[in-house]
């Protein structure tokens, strides 16, 4: 589709740059260093879901296209290969910390529980950050519910609807649920069935880059300025809005989903222009470097909380942020290097 650039073939640069765009700015909500950072921080997630959305959904929509079928089982083999591992790990040695006498949670073994079985969204987890793990694994089951129907597939071109009616419906409960509610994050940001929306439209974005490709590049390269304009009027908007205005938990979810697909169409589209660019300016080493922080962001994303948590909660200032974000990036990196990529080289070999 691509040649040498596509996906299927190789990382982009330029998605491992948002991935590492998406955990900055988890990093910067986490641990306040700057108003600006703080405010906008919390829709790292929020990328992140849009991200998943298209390349995991890519990953079926690839499959379909080589073998005219889904392999649902292999998906999600893939899928557990993945995220289990690091993460049982790290649920692992929390308990241990808790046994110790090192971290404490009120109802830790419900909380123990619902991390285990990923409904921590929904009953609380040890830890402030790993619902977005849960709200992901919800919609792998999901998208692997609507793709295995061979109907579905035999009409391919019904799944936009498909999608477009589960973003709709996404939309709707938020701005129908509990409109009197004072604002929590339980009730308005962490509950699956209220998030699916961002990882559909990344979907969709998935959807038209393997089956529609040229058309996709067409419109996309003619209206280009558009959609980067688009993007950053995203992260104005982020500004405007904090997440407790319902501004936000009401149609402003979507609307940066929106904005961060667009994000994306940009990326996937000037990811040749990026690698140009970042040659005849000699900074590629630098900007691949920075893509590193994406490669290893799933890593990195487990590791932050306690390592602000335990070490720099009390601690304010640039140079403590600057400590505590290089810290969760070389234990993250770390982390990753011993564990996960080794895992990801067997999971390649043995499940293609």
């Amino acid at each position: 589709m691509y040649g040498s650039d596509s996906i299927k073939n190789r990382r982009l640069l330029s998605l491992d740059l948002l991935r590492a765009l998406a955990i900055l700015m988890v990093l910067g909500r986490h641990h306040f260093v700057h108003a600006s950072l703080y405010q906008i921080g919390w829709a790292g997630v929020d990328l992140f879901f849009v991200l998943s959305g298209f390349l995991v959904s890519g990953l079926l929509f690839s499959d379909y296209k080589k073998y005219d079928k889904v392999r649902i089982g292999r998906f999600l083999v893939r899928r557990a290969l993945k995220i289990y591992p690091l993460f049982y790990l790290f649920i692992f040695l929390t308990a241990l910390l808790y046994q110790l006498g090192l971290y404490e949670v009120n109802n830790f073994y419900t909380r123990l529980i619902a991390e285990c079985l990923f409904v921590q969204n929904y009953f609380g987890g040890l830890w402030n950050h790993t619902w977005s793990l849960a709200v992901e694994e919800h919609f792998y089951l999901l998208l692997s519910f609507v793709l295995y129907f061979p109907y579905l597939w035999l009409r391919r071109r019904y799944f936009p609807f498909l999608a477009l009616s589960i973003i709709f419906l996404s939309i709707t409960i938020r701005l129908c649920y509990a409109p009197d509610a004072p604002y929590t994050h339980g009730l308005r940001i962490l509950p699956t069935h209220l998030r699916l929306d961002s990882f559909f439209i990344g979907a969709l974005v998935a959807y038209y880059y393997y089956f529609e490709a040229k058309k996709m590049i067409i419109f996309v390269k003619r209206y280009y300025f558009i959609f980067v304009c688009i993007s950053l009027l995203t992260f104005a908007f982020l500004l405007r809005y904090p997440i407790s205005s319902p501004v936000i938990y009401g149609v402003g979810l979507s609307l940066v989903a929106l904005g961060f697909a667009a994000l994306l169409l940009v990326c996937l589209i000037g990811n040749k222009i990026l690698i140009h660019w970042s040659k005849k300016l000699k900074i590629h080493h630098l900007i691949k470097s920075l893509a590193l922080l994406g490669r290893y962001s799933y890593a990195i994303y487990l590791v932050h909380l306690p390592i602000e948590w335990f070490f720099f909660s009390l601690q304010t200032g640039r140079l403590a942020f600057i400590i505590y974000v290089v810290t969760s990036v070389l234990l993250g990196s770390l982390l990753s290097y011993a564990l996960e990529q080794p895992i990801l080289a067997w999971r390649n070999r043995y499940f293609k």
